[in-house]
């Protein structure tokens, strides 16, 4: 009888074990899709950056979004404007590297790190930096609320400099 009960109750806790393993499995967000549609708003917000194009920006963005350079800090409306007194688009092929995602808060908030490189053209020497972007999920949609950049060339030529290259 004992047996039987032992039985009965490894049996129940498996049964329980693989429901709750089921649930967890199909509540958990799909990771590739949301890098997917990150990576494609990103593309979409750089696009429209590039090519001068303030609203395609702004439609990526949220409506507190911040960016992030040194020392200065811009709001949205700053950044907008800003992007909107260029009066040239900017040039060269630009390439991410070293992209990583970190996703939290049950997958409605993602953290991105990478690195870019831009080729040089017959303009601007070639450039390389760092992008660190918090991006969140609203409904079915990613907007970038946070983007924090670093160049990365410029340290290279202080570091060159402090070495006495």
């Amino acid at each position: 009888m004992k047996l039987m009960t032992l039985r009965w109750l490894c049996i129940c806790a498996l049964w329980l074990g693989a429901q709750t393993f089921t649930q967890t499995a199909s509540s958990t967000p799909n990771r590739t899709t949301d890098e997917e549609a990150i990576q494609k708003a990103e593309s979409e917000m750089l696009s429209a950056y590039y090519h001068n194009d303030a609203n395609g920006v702004s439609r990526v963005e949220t409506s507190d979004f911040l960016v992030t350079h040194g020392e200065e800090i811009s709001t949205k409306d700053q950044q907008l404007a800003a992007i909107r007194k260029y009066d040239t688009p900017f040039l060269g092929t630009y390439r991410a590297e070293q992209r990583q995602f970190r996703f939290l808060e049950d997958g409605n908030v993602a953290v991105l790190s990478e690195k870019f490189h831009k080729s040089a053209d017959a303009k601007e020497p070639a450039l390389d930096f760092r992008v660190s972007e918090v991006w969140v999920k609203k409904g079915n949609e990613w907007k970038m609320a946070y983007l924090h950049y670093q160049d990365l060339s410029d340290e290279q030529k202080n570091s060159a400099a402090a070495e006495g290259k």
